[in-house]
């Protein structure tokens, strides 16, 4: 479509949706509704553009893509989030997440900063990471991996942590119970710790300790970012119109997430950001308590959608495939890690 076509598109919207707009806040004769109206049209053209132009749509990937861009944030998805987390009310303060680390890395000078989930019980799991994607000290040059894990169900999980703490000083161990009701604050200790203690960090990559992550690729689909924006990338798969569920492993009540849906957010296993906007999520956290177990639902849904941050999504089966999801539910896993990088490196 070219310029002319869309721009009397845009104008015949602009023109009905301000007639209607305006016709019902003249006949309320209330200023706020006037203010909304106006909101409302801003919001509506933006998303005809943005539809026209093919700017609102989940990118298909490729490889000889040479950019990817964010889909514009729209401010309809306030709508899916409850004010208790959108107002900055005192009585919905969030805590300061440094205390909660009892045992942290050594110093970070690194450019990229990973950070994996892993249970304090899943020894094997981080070891397979070392001694598969993260064991390559090439790649591993302006780049730190950190393992984010609490205390253990018995004292003899917590010894053997110790243990591992010294050997490899690549673990940021937290005092809080490690259990999926604290996944969120167990997220959220890692990008405190790398605030304050990874200065030169330029990008943020959370995963969880069944992922797999290509480090090459990686670094090369950096260079296909948007640079000096804000943005949240949902690098392995995106949830649309995810459900809250009532029941089961995943059960949120009512009383503490009132509404049915959820904003987009990322799939737990990946997700990648500048440091800068993890700043800026970290800075919505503290007047946001994080109450929502699902580390992934409290960043890249609701605090994103507080901070106004835009996602860059792909469709379900386009994502670059530099991250990859082993799944913990299958048996074997630590071999399968190992395996996938053989494959890689043999590519």
């Amino acid at each position: 479509m070219d310029s002319l076509a869309l721009k009397k598109i845009v104008l015949m919207v602009v023109f009905l949706l301000s007639t209607t707009a305006f016709l019902s806040a003249w006949i309320s004769y209330k200023p706020d509704d006037v203010v909304a109206a106006v909101d409302e049209v801003v919001d509506a053209v933006d998303e005809v553009i943005d539809e026209t132009l093919s700017l609102n749509r989940p990118i298909n990937f490729s490889d000889d893509l040479n950019e990817v861009y964010s889909i514009p944030f729209r401010k309809k998805e306030r709508s899916l989030v409850p004010e208790k987390y959108l107002s900055n009310r005192q009585e919905n303060a969030g805590p300061n997440y440094l205390p909660y680390i009892e045992k942290q890395p050594e110093e970070c000078e690194a450019r990229i900063v990973i950070t994996v989930k892993s249970s304090a019980d899943h020894f094997e799991h981080r070891e397979a990471i070392r001694e598969s994607w993260a064991s390559n000290k090439h790649d591993l040059e302006n780049l730190k991996v950190v393992f984010l894990v609490g205390k253990g169900k018995t004292d003899e999980i917590d010894k053997q942590v110790g243990k591992e703490y010294l050997e490899h000083k690549d673990l940021l161990i937290g005092n809080y119970i490690d259990s999926y009701q604290n996944l969120t604050i167990k997220a959220m200790t890692g990008i405190a710790w790398r605030k304050k203690n990874c200065l030169r960090s330029e990008f943020v990559l959370a995963v969880d300790d069944d992922t797999f992550v290509d480090l090459d690729q990686m670094k090369n689909h950096l260079q296909r970012l948007p640079e000096s924006e804000d943005f949240i990338e949902c690098s392995e798969r995106t949830v649309t119109k995810g459900k809250v569920w009532r029941e089961g492993q995943w059960a949120v009540s009512a009383d503490q997430y009132e509404f049915d849906v959820y904003p987009n957010y990322c799939n737990g296993p990946c997700y990648l950001m500048p440091s800068q906007t993890a700043d800026v999520l970290l800075g919505a956290s503290q007047t946001t308590k994080p109450d929502h177990p699902a580390d992934d639902v409290f960043i890249s849904g609701i605090l994103r959608v507080k901070s106004e941050i835009p996602l860059i999504q792909y469709t379900r089966t386009g994502a670059p495939g530099w991250c990859r999801e082993l799944n913990n539910r299958k048996p074997r896993l630590p071999q399968r890690m190992v395996k996938e990088h053989r494959k890689t490196t043999q590519l």
